[in-house]
């Protein structure tokens, strides 16, 4: 259980810089570690190759807390979607961004901080959607 709202800390979502610490995470049971494995090892390259984004949650020392990352994609449908969405052309593939991974520290579970890059996507999709045209997150 999370404690009082008066304890809680304050995280903020920022682009993963060169540098950034990411050992300090901890994400808890085993099963997380490739999570934190791809953190430390390959996101970086990702930027660089533009393959992927990463955005991290920092506490006030700028220690990483929670991490999103963000990648272009698409969905496969069987036309049933297109009722669903009110599409108007009918395709196989439609253009997606996906939450590709989507961590937080185990120690800071339960504030809600999971939601806030979820917003972050969603309004990066709306931003996108306005310049390249982009319907699914």
């Amino acid at each position: 259980m999370p404690p009082p709202t008066d304890t809680v800390p304050e995280l903020t979502l920022r682009a993963l810089r060169n540098g950034d610490g990411v050992t300090g995470i901890s994400l808890g049971d085993t099963q997380f570690s490739p999570l934190k494995t791809l953190l430390k090892r390959d996101v970086t390259i990702f930027h660089e190759e533009l393959l992927a984004r990463t955005y991290v949650l920092v506490d006030s020392g700028n220690a990483v807390r929670g991490f999103v990352t963000l990648v272009c994609g698409e969905i496969t449908t069987d036309n049933s979607l297109d009722e669903t969405v009110g599409v108007t052309f009918r395709y196989e593939h439609y253009p997606a961004v996906k939450i590709a991974r989507l961590a937080v520290d185990h120690r800071y579970r339960g504030y809600g901080y999971g939601r806030n890059p979820v917003d972050f996507a969603t309004g990066c999709i709306r931003n996108i959607s306005e310049i390249a045209g982009c319907r699914f997150v």
